[in-house]
């Protein structure tokens, strides 16, 4: 009968307590004020690491789609270079650019490390100390929602008990509250340094890739198109009569010709008409000179500034030979100079 008497009197106790519990995990602990001061500093501490974790993690996050696309550009672009009908400078300015990317998303991924490493060691304040605190703080509230039970229900003793043991733990949770404090205050600006560190070592890299990738590009110079030399579409597939209906139609049976000038290939006699010279969209770019040397075979005025004006018989030193329009250079000054003009020597 004792032992019934005794059950059902701790589960009396145990479900007022559980009541109490419960409603202040709805309104609130109502914990002595000077206690609840060092709660309200361990809230702000847990606010802060949390949303700190949290940012660092989305920057996280950002650097690696970053990473990620950098990469996948710089393997289009190499890809695209190595296209068989690419025209040969312009596959060299696109794997260029294309190797920069690649070599950048890889110094972004050592950053994004840095960045990791920093996540880790703030997510372990999370996961430890907050942790630690937040189990210790909800063995306080269920003390001193007992303390509260035995001392309305005039258990002074039982009471005085608990509330002997609520003190232990507030001052165990003050200490470790402080504890997390200093370390959070210790701890921030190192991670801060680690961060800019990194970053600057970062675009340090970053800035030599680009101005390396930047110079290899402008020493190859402007990428000078092929020219079009003319289209005519062969008679087995365009048909004599669709020939002859486009003749008609346009009012003269003469043979269209292309607005595009050829290049001679042989060098007439001295004194004798020069050849028209041949049409240049971009100049190239001058490139150290050589030993190369042409005579010239004509007299040339120039008419845009790109070009070099020369009188026939004078000397020339070559800089480029492609192309139909050569960089060459005459008492200091350099231009370019229609090939069809002059003979190598």
């Amino acid at each position: 009968m004792k032992s019934l008497k005794n059950t059902a009197h701790n589960t009396k106790v145990n479900a007022g307590i559980e009541m109490r519990v419960a409603k202040g995990k709805t309104s609130g602990f109502h914990h002595p004020q000077v206690f609840q001061d060092h709660l309200d500093l361990h809230k702000h501490n847990k606010e802060e690491v949390v949303k700190l974790k949290d940012r660092v993690s989305s920057y996280v996050e950002k650097l690696k789609l970053l990473a990620e696309s950098e990469d996948k550009q710089g393997q289009e672009f190499t890809a695209q270079a190595n296209q068989p009908s690419q025209h040969t400078k312009l596959g060299q300015v696109l794997k260029i650019y294309g190797d920069n990317q690649v070599a950048l998303a890889a110094l972004r991924f050592q950053y994004l490390a840095v960045i990791e490493g920093i996540k880790d060691e703030w997510k372990g304040m999370e996961a430890n100390e907050l942790k630690a605190i937040s189990s210790r703080l909800d063995n306080a509230n269920r003390s001193l929602c007992t303390w509260q039970y035995f001392d309305s229900n005039k258990e002074p003793q039982k009471a005085k008990d608990e509330d002997a043991r609520y003190q232990v733990m507030a001052n165990e949770i003050v200490a470790m509250v402080h504890e997390l404090r200093v370390k959070k205050e210790q701890v921030e600006p190192q991670l801060v340094l680690r961060a800019l560190q990194g970053q600057v070592v970062f675009f340090r890299q970053a800035l030599m890739l680009a101005e390396t990738a930047e110079n290899s590009i402008r020493t190859l110079g402007p990428v000078t198109p092929a020219p079009f030399t003319g289209f005519q579409m062969p008679p087995s597939v365009a048909g004599a009569s669709t020939g002859e209906q486009l003749h008609q139609h346009s009012g003269t049976t003469s043979t269209p010709t292309s607005n595009y000038a050829s290049p001679h290939t042989t060098n007439p006699a001295y004194g004798s008409a020069p050849p028209p010279p041949p049409v240049y969209a971009t100049p190239p770019p001058p490139v150290p000179s050589g030993l190369p040397r042409a005579r010239a075979l004509y007299p040339f005025a120039k008419t845009n500034p790109p070009e070099l004006s020369f009188n026939a018989g004078d000397i020339l030193t070559l800089h480029t030979t492609e192309g139909q329009w050569w960089q060459a250079e005459l008492n200091g000054q350099t231009g370019l100079i229609p090939f069809n003009y002059v003979e190598r020597i």
